[in-house]
């Protein structure tokens, strides 16, 4: 299992600490189990065909781009669903 560092906001934090103190696990656990939990709604992105970002810097999560990345996520989720739901209505292969 690999290690990463994220930066969260305040009042995030506050909210992992006292959900986790109320279940009894981690907050490394907490955020793990509902990063993975998200994740696994994107996974048909692969069969989408989206364009890639070639040579463009990438973002940070501060100011403006974070109502920006909300607005891709929440692109990137109707077109998981559509994409779903056509697998669903055509039978097609995963």
């Amino acid at each position: 299992m690999a290690k990463i560092s994220i930066s969260l906001p305040d009042r995030s934090i506050k909210i992992l600490d006292e959900i986790s103190q109320r279940i009894g696990y981690s907050r490394s656990a907490l955020i793990s189990s509902m990063m993975a939990n998200r994740l696994q709604r994107f996974s048909s992105l692969s069969k989408i065909g989206l364009p890639k970002n070639h040579g463009v810097d990438m973002k940070r999560f501060r100011g403006v781009s974070i109502e920006g990345l909300e607005e891709v996520l929440f692109t990137l989720e109707n077109q998981v669903t559509l994409f779903d739901e056509a697998v669903e209505d055509n039978d097609i292969s995963r």
